[in-house]
């Protein structure tokens, strides 16, 4: 009987790891935990397909259509964030024939879309990869042409070019609160990525024909003049290169970091037009999709491979027709290359550099991202189990926001509105001089204000004899409310005598 009850509490125990693992990682066809999904924005479905990279299927659409308008959504670009909790995917309304005003004519506009409202204007749409649901859409307003989007090393921050109204998005992903970043006029930011630090954009200026080295700390530019239109940037990750694709003269310019030099790499003959790019992990070759299409040039069918110690392009694989984004995986074993004009997407074995197969995806697929399954932080785990129990009044939305914040991190919340907040404070012993606009009390101590839920984690972690913590006021950039973070802010510790004293810096 022992054994029989060891052996039932180990496949209990199994049980609920296969759980656990199932809730961070969804599951495939074949029964397994996904640890890995390709998106691709399919631009004129207006749509965004899901691939198991262990099958090479498709295993689910999404529909960015808003239904309540009637409003068609066409994705230009799709990007995993750092953490795996979301996918984010740059969205244009009905996307005006000639989006761009280099590539004219390219017909991916509203054709046979009926009577679609745009009056929503461009978004960017958040989807969750474990449902592969819409969780959020950020309207930016109509005309923008949202080409790509990128994240902050941490997370933080998401950004995104706007291609006609010549400006950066930043975004901030626990509120999506947004600040922007002016462009210089007729620059027209296309591609962009960021430099392994996080502080330097490299965008590449479609008619501006330069690279933008875009400083996000204190938002200057500073343009390199280069031979032709950029349509894609990559930054390697050792950060000694920035490249970017130079669509007219078939070329790669080669940003030196550290010289501040830029240099050319011809693309072999036969070459029509480089879109996309995407450098190895090991920062050693750059994978190139050569589209061409555009400026009525036939349709390519080339994947080059650039070696960046001989500076020569050393394979040409034949993929789809017109390939137009790529992305490779973490061990550089397997490049994704979607084909505009082919309405799939090859995948290349980068040990042989042969296409092994393609996989239909649907018309026109454009951006393709890499998912790498969902983070887990042993860091952020002190709420499990804990409910938060907001304090606030009905009409302030900052408040509001701020649940929505912490509802967006999977803390269980509880909102209750009440009519004198200062009784509440009080009840718990807030000071005056560190009160803010809500009261929040989780795991027996009282939270003051906009604190962002890593502060209370390590309140909850490390659990101190104190009645709880503040931040005064409403800061700029805190969860749930508008504008950038400027400063570091105090957090306040409250003792149980009533002392003030710092807990932290954040």
């Amino acid at each position: 009987m022992k054994k029989a009850y060891v052996l039932g509490g180990i496949v209990i125990l199994a049980l609920v790891g296969i759980t656990l693992l199932a809730k961070n990682n969804p599951i495939s066809s074949t029964g397994n935990a996904l640890t890995e999904k390709i998106y691709v924005a399919v631009e004129e479905e207006g749509t965004v397909n899901v691939i198991d990279p262990a099958t090479n299927k498709s295993i689910k659409v999404i529909d960015l259509t808003e239904h309540e308008t009637e409003t068609k959504y066409l994705p230009h670009n799709v990007q995993a964030s750092p953490d795996g909790k979301s996918i984010w995917v740059t969205a244009n309304a009905g996307m005006e024939e000639g989006h761009t005003s280099l590539f004219v004519s390219t017909a991916y506009a509203d054709e046979g879309h009926g009577e679609m409202k745009m009056d929503l204007g461009d978004q960017v749409i958040v989807t969750d990869p474990q449902e592969d649901t819409i969780i959020k859409r950020i309207p930016l307003g109509s005309g923008q042409h949202l080409a790509h989007v990128v994240f902050t090393p941490d997370g933080s921050t998401a950004l995104i070019a706007a291609q006609e109204t010549n400006k950066l998005y930043k975004v901030d992903t626990s509120n999506f609160l947004q600040t922007e970043i002016s462009l210089p006029e007729g620059s027209g930011p296309h591609g962009m990525r960021l430099s392994p630090d996080g502080k330097i954009a490299y965008v590449a200026f479609m008619d501006g024909k330069g690279l933008g080295i875009v400083d996000l700390v204190n938002g200057t530019t500073e343009i390199k003049p280069l031979n032709g239109s950029a349509v894609q940037t990559a930054v390697t990750p050792d950060g000694k290169y920035a490249t970017a694709s130079v669509y007219e003269t078939r070329s790669i310019a080669l940003y030196d970091t550290a010289l501040k030099s830029v240099s050319y790499v011809a693309l072999p003959e036969g070459s029509q037009g480089p879109v996309q790019l995407y450098p190895t992990s090991d920062s050693r070759y750059v994978y190139i999709a050569d589209q061409g299409v555009l400026q009525n040039r036939p349709a390519n069918n080339k994947l080059y491979k650039l070696d960046l110690q001989t500076k020569e392009v050393t394979e040409s694989i034949a993929v789809g027709k017109a390939p137009h984004g790529v992305v490779i995986n973490e061990d550089n074993s397997r490049a994704y290359v979607t084909n505009l004009e082919g309405g799939t997407v090859s995948v290349v074995d980068t040990e042989t550099d042969k296409e092994i197969t393609q996989i239909s995806v649907g018309s026109k697929p454009n951006g393709i991202s890499i998912w790498k399954g969902q983070s887990v932080s042993g860091e952020k785990t002190a709420l499990m189990g804990e409910e938060m129990t907001v304090y606030k009044t009905k009409t302030c939305g900052c408040c509001h926001v701020y649940v929505e914040y912490l509802e967006r991190e999977d803390v269980k919340v509880k909102a209750v509105d009440v009519e004198d907040l200062t009784a509440i404070k009080d009840q718990y012993g807030v000071p005056s001089n560190l009160q803010s606009c809500h009261t929040s009390i989780v795991g027996g101590y009282v939270v003051e204000g906009h604190i962002p839920l890593e502060v209370v984690e390590k309140l909850l972690a490390e659990k101190p004899a104190i009645k709880g913590i503040a931040l005064p006021g409403m800061p700029s950039g805190s969860p749930g409310m508008p504008g950038p973070k400027t400063e570091k802010w105090t957090i306040y510790a409250i003792g149980n005598d009533g002392a003030v004293t710092e807990f932290m810096s954040y």
